[in-house]
């Protein structure tokens, strides 16, 4: 079944209910799909076809929600391109993909052009009315005309469990972005292993502060969320204070965002300037949440942080439950789910309780493979079985705990950084001979990227040239901390 077919059978009920919140501007599940359905046609009318790869550059809007779901409708694949990328790191991205379609606004139009002749981009939908003609050759088409220039999609698309709905790249520290291969089918069991393994089923109105490039907020709190009729609420630029005030006036009742979020909570949070009762449940995700966090956050501002893990290869598959919540641990593989979670050695063994090992996860969450990447497939998908990279054991109640990484990766603020990524850029500057890559521990980002280089002249080396260098290639947060050895 296609998802978006799925989530308006599922909202059937709940047409005038509100679906999205961005500032002034709601829309109820009526027009949203509605709008969704247009937009759908236009691309027809663009002549997207099924399979065609549709990449979005936009930041979270309401926008992106049309164009995501009507993308999926018509069996079109979406590529969601993250605001941070620099031209280095979309170049990888857009020649792997090849997209037919971008939807974009101006500012990562700039970005596009500086890489890609503008007669080669193709199909170009701007969410902007403002289009920067001067920049283009061809003819381009607004989302607000998508909508306004046509009738409904007039069929139904044909929709297996197989059929591909998105490519969302992610790193497991070999050096490059892998694109992440997820079906209607994965996204549909996502949903509902989701709601099993958290409170979501309560969910009235989720506050969304994450950007929509990451599977754990365009699951979790966005497709999750329209699937049970709920409101979702969309920060375009988000700020503690602006979600503090969120929460209260608007009354929202669920949250998930990063541990890094939640110490800038607690940097501004005053009792007697916010009140934040409203809120039933608070979801920590995308890195670790330790336990001095947590009592911080539940001592000063009253909320129960509920640790949840999953990868964009399998989606977010555990979470705490609020009723007997350990805050050390990632939750707990109980409910009636399609998802297998367990602890093995390097031969492939089964661990017992309290035997650490790498977790692997089997069940319908999981990843077709690994786009135009068969090494790289073969090395994660062994017999049906996601090797995650991730170490960690099950305790005697059944609680997942994380104790390390097998692969060269660490997370800053959520944003996973690939170490071999970063020794590989770093190399390429001209006078630098030889780098060592690696991560210390943070208490705000989790980590923080360092390297310790060799270089032809020491004595002469301009660092800020260098850095100037990875700035161009790199997201700022995998930028690393340099230091010069003999």
């Amino acid at each position: 079944m296609n998802l978006v077919e799925f989530l308006e059978s599922s909202t059937k009920n709940t047409l005038d209910n509100v679906a999205l919140i961005e500032d002034a501007n709601k829309v109820t599940y009526c027009k949203l799909w509605e709008n969704v359905s247009k937009i759908a046609q236009g691309f027809l009318n663009l002549r997207i076809h099924e399979g065609d790869r549709i990449a979005i550059g936009l930041p979270n809007c309401i926008e992106y929600v049309y164009v995501f779901l009507a993308a999926l409708k018509i069996n079109a694949v979406v590529v969601p391109l993250k605001q941070s990328a620099t031209t280095y790191e979309l170049r990888k991205i857009i020649k792997k993909t090849k997209p037919t379609l971008f939807i974009i606004d101006n500012r990562y139009l700039k970005k596009l052009l500086s890489f890609v002749p503008d007669n080669r981009i193709g199909n170009l939908v701007i969410s902007s009315k403002r289009v920067m003609m001067k920049y283009l050759s061809q003819r381009v088409v607004t989302i607000e005309s998508l909508i306004k220039n046509n009738d409904g999609l007039g069929r139904e698309s044909l929709t297996n469990d197989n059929t591909l709905a998105s490519i969302n790249f992610t790193y497991r520290g070999c050096g490059e972005p892998l694109g992440v291969m997820l079906s209607h089918s994965n996204y549909r069991w996502g949903i509902d292993t989701y709601i099993k393994r958290t409170e979501m089923q309560l969910v009235k109105k989720m506050l969304l502060v994450l950007p929509f490039a990451h599977i754990f907020p365009l699951l979790g709190c966005l497709l999750v969320p329209l699937s049970l009729g709920a409101t979702v609420v969309i920060m375009k630029r988000p700020n503690p204070r602006g979600a503090l005030s969120l929460i209260e006036s608007l009354q929202i009742n669920m949250f998930a965002s990063v541990p890094s979020f939640y110490i800038m909570l607690l940097k501004v949070y005053d009792s007697k300037r916010y009140n934040v009762t409203s809120l039933y449940q608070c979801i920590s995700g995308g890195s670790y949440l330790s336990e001095e966090l947590y009592n911080e956050v539940k001592e000063k501002i009253g909320w129960d942080i509920c640790q949840g893990y999953g990868l964009t290869e399998c989606m977010p598959i555990i979470c705490n439950p609020l009723e007997k919540n350990k805050p050390t641990s990632l939750g707990n593989p109980r409910g009636d789910v399609k998802v297998e979670i367990k602890i093995v050695g390097e031969d492939g063994s089964e661990k017992g309780v309290n035997e650490e090992g790498e977790i692997v996860v089997r069940g319908k969450t999981v990843m077709k493979g690994y786009y135009k990447n068969e090494e790289a497939t073969r090395s994660a998908l062994k017999n049906g079985w996601l090797f995650t990279g991730d170490y960690g054991y099950f305790d005697d109640e059944g609680y997942l705990y994380m104790v390390g990484r097998k692969k060269l990766i660490t997370k800053v603020g959520g944003n996973a950084v690939d170490l071999n990524e970063v020794k590989s850029v770093m190399l390429s500057f001209p006078d630098v001979t030889k780098a060592m890559v690696y991560f210390n521990k943070d208490e705000l980002w989790e980590s923080l990227v360092y390297a310790k280089i060799r270089v032809k002249n020491p004595n002469s080396f301009d660092v800020q040239k260098l850095r100037r260098f990875l700035r161009k290639r790199l997201s700022s947060y995998k930028v690393p901390r340099i230091k010069i050895v003999e």
